[in-house]
């Protein structure tokens, strides 16, 4: 199957939805407003090619859900026209990728080459890390770096304003107050705190 027709609609509906959380064929058809049968028809090529996987439910109460699907890796489907070079291809996804991808999806350009750098300082510490957002609600470019251990993340960056916080403290923050732009969240925990407070 070509991978452009990965993408359709639906298909890419369901990827969108199960990259908040795990969700089970009925669970995505009514999120979406179609039937299961349309859904696990959808499921079935995702998994065929890689995209998702399906796991049996540790719970198998009267009711509950018996399969749960969630996306099977970090990919970036990229397709580069430039003069001297065209492509198209489907990437697995380092924490690197992951991250400069992310901040690619932002209006201001010149915030890229910024963010870029950015990376490359916070690197050496991203065990002690486990949430990295962008703070959109300011007019100057503000990261947020969410760390167990705040003592030992050293940021020196002139570039951008850098806030460290512990996870107690960013749990208390008021999202409301603020426009979050996820670069690094591999536990959730902001998209999780996000979906709390709706």
């Amino acid at each position: 199957m070509e991978l452009e027709s990965l993408f359709s609609s639906t298909r890419w509906e369901i990827l969108k939805a199960l990259s908040k959380k795990s969700y089970s064929p009925i669970e995505l058809s009514e999120l979406l407003n179609t039937t299961p049968a349309n859904i696990s028809q959808q499921l079935r090529l995702l998994e065929l090619a890689g995209l998702v996987a399906s796991e049996r439910a540790s719970t198998a109460e009267r009711g509950k859900p018996r399969v749960l699907y969630s996306l099977a890796n970090n990919f970036s489907y990229l397709i580069l026209t430039s003069k001297s070079f065209a492509d198209k291809r489907l990437l697995p996804l380092t924490t690197y990728h992951n991250f400069i991808l992310k901040s690619w999806f932002l209006d201001n350009v010149e915030h890229h080459t910024i963010i870029s750098k950015f990376y490359w300082e916070l690197e050496p510490y991203l065990d002690y890390i486990r949430s990295v957002v962008l703070n959109l609600s300011k007019r100057e470019l503000e990261i947020i770096v969410i760390a167990d251990e705040p003592e030992k993340v050293k940021i020196t960056s002139k570039e951008v304003r850098t806030t460290i916080l512990t996870s107690n403290e960013f749990s208390n923050l008021n999202l409301s107050k603020y426009e979050l732009h996820v670069l690094y969240d591999p536990e959730q925990l902001v998209l999780g705190k996000k979906r709390d407070k709706r």
